[in-house]
């Protein structure tokens, strides 16, 4: 389960989401714009029977993977310098998937956006399963049509269809847009990416 809490400290959305978890029998929670910061606790973020990944920032990606699941961080994927959390999650000794949770503020320079993209396409050569969730901040895509309406936006149409990620989320999640994805790598991509005039 993912989810943009756009704070976790106010009113019960906490609580909301330890019932919403519990309802969905979830095993991994990702989560972006905690508001925490670092001189907030990992007792304040954490939820019971989960092991908590985090990142700080003015905001805070979280990842909650559950205890009975064995997970590691993904040293050399989180090392780059963009807001994101990579951990390797064990469906059993051998195999596993790996799972991210990042935040693409509207504002981030140039060289955080190309991290991001280097990091999304690293994971992507491992060969082995991606699950990718975060809040990307790229308004104006037509997913069913994969088509974006300007340069910057088509870029990361284009690095999702090289990495053959499919994306999972079909209604807005602010305003419009869908700003908060979900991307797997399951399925071969659907066409071209088309810049609209």
């Amino acid at each position: 389960m993912y989810t943009n809490v756009r704070s976790l400290f106010t009113g019960s959305k906490k609580e909301e989401l330890k019932i919403l978890m519990q309802n969905h029998d979830v095993d991994i929670l990702g989560l972006t714009k905690t508001w925490g910061r670092s001189d907030i606790v990992d007792s304040k973020l954490d939820f019971p029977g989960f092991k908590l990944y985090r990142t700080d920032r003015s905001a805070v990606n979280n990842k909650k993977v559950a205890e009975l699941l064995l997970s590691v961080e993904c040293d050399d994927l989180t090392s780059y310098q963009c807001e994101s959390v990579w951990c390797k999650i064990y469906v059993n000794q051998v195999d596993y998937f790996i799972a991210v949770v990042c935040y693409r503020s509207p504002d981030v320079d140039e060289n955080e956006k190309q991290q991001l993209f280097d990091c999304i396409k690293t994971a992507k050569n491992l060969n082995t399963p991606l699950s990718i969730m975060g809040d990307f901040n790229y308004p104006g895509i037509e997913w069913e049509q994969l088509r974006a309406g300007d340069a910057a936006v088509t870029k990361f149409v284009k690095l999702i269809m090289d990495c053959y990620l499919e994306q999972h989320v079909h209604s807005s999640t602010r305003g419009n847009n869908i700003l908060d994805l979900v991307l797997t790598s399951e399925l071969e991509p659907k066409g071209e990416v088309i810049a609209a005039s």
